[in-house]
């Protein structure tokens, strides 16, 4: 007798029972479809990005081989044009000063060539040997911008315009931690270097993230750049394909 029910109800399950199942389903797919709509699928190009000044930096550099007796500067110092940045003293080298050639010990003062940001290489200190022409020290241009560049093929040119948001991720600040820049772009090529064209894009001033975080800037910030040609939802990038 209880095999016979147990066969019944499940031949023959309450209608109560499917309509739960129904309404769960229904429940389910509208769920689906609604989390389609609302999570972003942007469509985008996407290439390597460095973000850099808009006046080129200058390199600060020894002319010859030689032993840094003094640093005068900090790293981020803003100084004027013809303060001195380090002094270097140079063994039995032969150089020409006043149109002369001298041989000798000398101690040359390195001098800023402009108003600038001092920006360290590297790690410096008093008494370390230098190699000629090794950059050491940069000058940043107080009056300047930071930009962003990118460089795209001729294929993805026609879907560029300006002022399309550009989202970069930089290699050395983790965007899970540190987030990302946003930009826009401000300038495109029309002539192309090595058949690439160049894209300018302007991004925060203060180099502050998505997440808030202000980027400490290094020269020439490597990273990748995501630039939105359009805005879509899960829905419309997957139903766009079939179609």
């Amino acid at each position: 007798m209880n095999n016979f029910s147990t066969i019944e109800f499940l031949n023959r399950p309450p209608s109560w029972l499917v309509r739960i199942g129904t309404y769960l389903a229904l429940f389910i797919i509208s769920f689906i479809l609604l989390l389609s709509v609302i999570i972003d699928y942007p469509e985008t190009i996407t290439s390597e990005v460095t973000v850099t000044t808009d006046i080129p930096y200058v390199p600060i550099k020894s002319k010859y081989d030689g032993k840094v007796i003094s640093i005068d500067v900090n790293d981020g110092q803003f100084i004027n044009s013809g303060k001195s940045i380090f002094s270097v003293e140079y063994k039995n080298e032969l150089i020409k000063i006043d149109d002369v050639l001298k041989q000798g010990d000398f101690i040359q003062s390195i001098k800023a060539p402009l108003p600038c940001k001092v920006v360290f290489n590297k790690k410096i200190n008093v008494g370390e040997l230098i190699s000629k022409n090794e950059n050491i020290f940069y000058c940043l241009p107080i009056k300047n911008d930071f930009i962003a560049k990118m460089y795209v093929s001729l294929n993805s040119l026609n879907k560029l315009k300006l002022n399309q948001e550009v989202r970069i991720e930089l290699d050395s600040y983790p965007s899970n931690e540190y987030g990302i820049l946003i930009g826009k772009i401000k300038s495109i090529s029309p002539f192309p270097v090595n058949e690439k064209y160049e894209v300018l894009i302007s991004v925060p001033q203060d180099l502050k993230t998505s997440n808030g975080q202000k980027i400490k800037y290094r020269l020439d910030l490597i990273g990748t750049g995501n630039i939105v040609v359009k805005d879509k939802n899960f829905l419309e990038h997957t139903f766009g394909k079939i179609i």
